[in-house]
């Protein structure tokens, strides 16, 4: 019999360093739902995407604001969106060849001993449009400056007060054509199920812990 979260019943736990065969932290008891739904993400992700870039990052609430919003997370990626959609105009306008690019993202919300939540992300791009991070010290061109800057816009700051408040964690490539894209898979997958352990999660308040984009 599987357990269960006392907190929440419908969150079956597991321990281990292997869920369906790819690699999980063995420190952390995850939640199995998290797992399967961040798994299906990147699955669907290499679907759309047979040359995929995966970039995890953390965003951190600033001390100083005041009453949290929860649409926080909401807000971020609806800028994160548009400001892709708006470089792919942008390409297209000035003639360059666009390579369209579909955003797939799995976050959670912790918090342990801060003041207010963080968020720990991982999203997936196409690698063809997006080869890298780019530079994590520039406020503008690459997508490094994107996620800065729609964690700004996401807190209603300007880019500049986000400093300290983005880290970039890491980033994968994935080709699906890669003979050893099951070893990379593993080494993504090991990284972003710290996302899917239960510890610093809150629940039973009535708000999201987790998210991931599986349609």
């Amino acid at each position: 019999m599987c357990r269960r979260l006392s907190a929440n019943t419908n969150i079956q736990l597991i321990n281990g360093d292997e869920y369906n065969g790819l690699s999980i932290l063995p420190t952390y008891t995850m939640s199995k739902n998290y797992l399967d739904k961040m798994q299906a993400t990147l699955q669907r992700a290499l679907q759309d995407h047979r040359r995929t870039l995966a970039i995890r990052f953390d965003l951190t609430v600033p001390v100083w604001m005041g009453q949290l919003d929860t649409a926080l997370i909401s807000r971020f990626f609806a800028s994160l969106k548009a400001q892709i959609a708006a470089d792919e105009n942008r390409k297209a306008r000035s003639g360059k060849r666009v390579y369209p690019c579909t955003l797939r993202h799995s976050w959670a919300r912790e918090q342990h001993s801060s003041h207010h939540w963080h968020y720990h992300c991982v999203i997936y791009l196409n690698k063809d449009a997006y080869f890298s991070l780019g530079d994590i010290d520039a406020d503008e061109g690459n997508m490094a400056a994107r996620i800065k800057r729609a964690w700004a816009s996401a807190l209603g700051v300007d880019v500049r007060s986000v400093s300290g408040l983005v880290e970039f964690c890491a980033e994968f490539t994935l080709d699906a054509n890669d003979p050893w894209l099951s070893l990379y898979l593993g080494n993504l997958f090991e990284a972003i199920s710290y996302l899917a352990k239960v510890v610093t999660k809150h629940f039973g308040d009535g708000t999201k812990s987790f998210s991931s984009s599986t349609v």
